[in-house]
């Protein structure tokens, strides 16, 4: 069943025919949210050691590529082994299979103890608990994307 919005014109613009609904609405939120957490969060040394989770989606993606443009090569973590065939296009310090276990050891072992400045979690849950361990002190997890459940009887949101 479609949805629809209503809203003033100069909100609008045109979306090239060749586009699905699908990719034209990726092809907006994504990049600018992608943009905004690397601009506001990004490292201010390509040598800080970052990780994204999720990394071969496509906002995953997203932030991984202005990262590579600043020099930085962030830890990718993907849930399959042989996901890192879909990311060859990009560079990374590191590739983590989540399904393998381990990963808040491996993740201090790639920083030789000394922790993530940033992390992009995605995902949430036990993925989401190892790199907020696997951060530094004073590191920044940056935590999007999610979907929160509501009890019953709670009426807002994660807050």
């Amino acid at each position: 069943m479609a949805k629809l919005k209503i809203t003033e014109e100069r909100w609008c613009f045109a979306v090239p025919p060749d586009l699905s609904d699908e990719q034209a609405a990726m092809a907006y939120i994504n990049p600018l949210t992608a943009c905004m957490m690397v601009h506001e969060y990004g490292p201010s040394s390509h040598t800080a050691l970052l990780a994204v989770n999720g990394a071969t989606s496509a906002i995953g993606q997203m932030i991984i590529h202005p990262l590579n443009r600043a020099g930085v090569r962030p830890i990718a973590q993907v849930r399959r082994a042989d996901a890192q065939e879909e990311l060859s296009h990009l560079d990374f310090s590191a590739v983590l299979c989540t399904s393998e276990g381990g990963l808040q050891h491996k993740l201090l072992e790639l920083t030789g103890g000394r922790g993530l400045a940033v992390v992009w979690d995605k995902v949430g849950g036990s993925e989401g608990d190892d790199l907020f361990r696997a951060l530094s002190p004073g590191g920044t997890l940056v935590h999007y994307g999610l979907l929160f459940p509501i009890s019953a009887g709670r009426t807002g949101g994660p807050c």
